[in-house]
């Protein structure tokens, strides 16, 4: 009997010991540092604003992008967003429903660039652009979800070069 628990006990220690080798397997070759950072460059883009929930509906901010008014004094920042309704029923989401502050200013939304507005229900997906036109020497700005003049979500956003 005794015997038997010995094997019985090295049989699992060499089980234990096999798996544990199977699961730790490492690499000798060397990533391509092309795609290496192609996809740092692609994850921190993706990441660089965070998703924010207000009254359950997923809001993210998927691209900043910039472009001259053609007056050549101001820019017209435009966020590309995308929402998530996770609630039980319809909800909805306008793009006059976005501020930007800027040094101790707030602007509105631009007549003059993209809106959205739409209402989607649960478990859908509403994409739409929200242009601001602000001075050119902003380069920092906070957007700010404010429906009905209530301030209910904040990111700060970084302005790029007009292209």
């Amino acid at each position: 009997m005794k015997t038997r628990k010995v094997f019985l006990s090295m049989l699992v220690a060499v089980i234990v010991m096999i798996v544990a080798t199977g699961c730790s397997s490492t690499s000798n070759s060397q990533p391509d540092s092309k795609s290496d950072k192609t996809e740092t460059a692609k994850t921190s883009k993706e990441e660089m604003y965070v998703t924010k929930t207000v009254n359950k509906i997923d809001m993210k901010i998927v691209n900043v992008k910039t472009t001259e008014n053609g007056k050549g004094d101001k820019n017209l920042v435009t966020l590309e967003m995308k929402f998530t309704n996770n609630d039980v029923a319809e909800v909805g989401v306008g793009a006059y429903d976005f501020t930007m502050k800027a040094k101790d200013k707030t602007y509105k939304v631009s007549a003059n660039g993209s809106t959205f507005g739409d209402a989607f229900q649960p478990g859908k997906t509403l994409e739409g652009k929200v242009s601001f036109e602000i001075p050119k020497s902003i380069k920092n700005a906070k957007l700010s979800y404010t429906p009905e003049k209530k301030e209910l979500a904040e990111w700060d956003i970084v302005i790029p070069e007009a292209k």
